[in-house]
């Protein structure tokens, strides 16, 4: 069979089961989008360069923000800033609280597995790390965050939930954190502001953006003897980094950057990156599944996902509406 008959097969398949209505059966799921102008989830079918977006659906409640991981996504509700647990599958999402969340939250960050999360509430400077997710969801005790010398710009939380870093902003300078569980902040050697932070999976290991000197950095162990090093900077093609994330198997970085409109893939084992063009407008990374994200929102279609899972990492679109109609 041809790759060009077998695309268009799966293009058919999809179609069937779009046609269907039912967003989360019949074909390979890469992942779900939220959609923070309707306040619904969209599954995302088919494969890398052969995809398109399911049938729209709604959690069945009023949502302002949600972190999506996997098979799930951990939401914040709308009037009420409640923590709720979104869980996707092939009938209706199923919407249940967590118990022990302490109250209102304003954001939420997802460990790079799915497996742990932070809560986070400015008023007050308030996280809580929640572990067993998405299965047995543990509450853990609260951490105060407001004594950090600044504003927290960004969480990251590990897959274990042993492991918190903040970034703390203020007038004069930007500072790194790690934070025990107990509460207790140890300063890291990380001068420049973050502009985006992501553990390793199952690890203690961490990557860092800075936009002022266009550098990723890697800091292992961050709770013991936090080593640091530089992985690229400008002259690698690091301009304008707005998100960082990991490969799958840990041997690469991917960074996208806002200066150049390129994902960079940056070997840990000391090649040459190679940048891949976007011709779009680079968001973030948002994991669907193993080494494949998403780069853009919604609202700015049609949505464009990052394949670093290929033996050539490219760039693919999903088709719209529109577009698979040919209107």
């Amino acid at each position: 069979m041809s790759l060009r008959l077998g695309v268009l097969i799966s293009v058919f398949s999809l179609h069937c089961v779009l046609a269907q209505g039912n967003p989360a059966v019949g074909g390979p799921v890469l992942g779900y989008v939220f959609d923070h102008g309707s306040g619904d989830f969209q599954p995302v079918l088919g494969i890398p360069g052969a995809s398109q977006m399911g049938q729209p659906f709604s959690p069945g409640a009023a949502v302002s923000s949600a972190a999506v991981a996997r098979g799930y996504a951990l939401v914040i509700t709308g009037q009420d800033h409640a923590a709720a647990l979104v869980r996707f599958g092939n009938g209706a999402p199923v919407v249940s609280p967590i118990s022990g969340v302490a109250g209102a939250f304003d954001q939420v960050y997802l460990s790079p597995s799915g497996s742990a999360a932070i809560l986070y509430r400015a008023a007050g400077g308030f996280a809580q790390v929640v572990t067993g997710l998405p299965d047995s969801p543990l509450a853990r005790n609260g951490i105060t965050v407001a004594n950090l010398g600044g504003n927290v710009s960004i969480l990251a939380v590990s897959d274990d939930g042993g492991a918190v870093l903040a970034a703390v902003h203020n007038d004069q300078a930007d500072y790194l954190f790690s934070i025990a569980a107990d509460g207790t902040p140890t300063q890291l050697p990380f001068a420049g502001p973050v502009s985006a932070m992501v553990f390793q999976a199952n690890s203690h290991d961490i990557a860092l953006a800075d936009t002022r000197d266009n550098s990723i950095s890697v800091i292992r162990h961050v709770d013991g003897s936090a080593d640091y090093q530089v992985a690229a900077g400008p002259n690698d093609g690091v301009a304008g980094p707005v998100a960082v994330e990991f490969s799958d198997d840990g041997s690469k970085l991917f960074t996208a950057n806002s200066g150049s409109g390129n994902i960079l893939v940056i070997d840990l084992g000391g090649g040459p990156a190679a940048a891949i063009p976007c011709q779009c407008s680079v968001s973030g990374l948002h994991r669907l599944s193993g080494s494949i994200f998403r780069l853009n929102d919604l609202s700015n279609g049609p949505l464009m996902l990052f394949d670093g899972a290929s033996t050539t990492p490219q760039v693919v679109f999903v088709p719209s509406d529109s577009q698979r109609s040919g209107q």
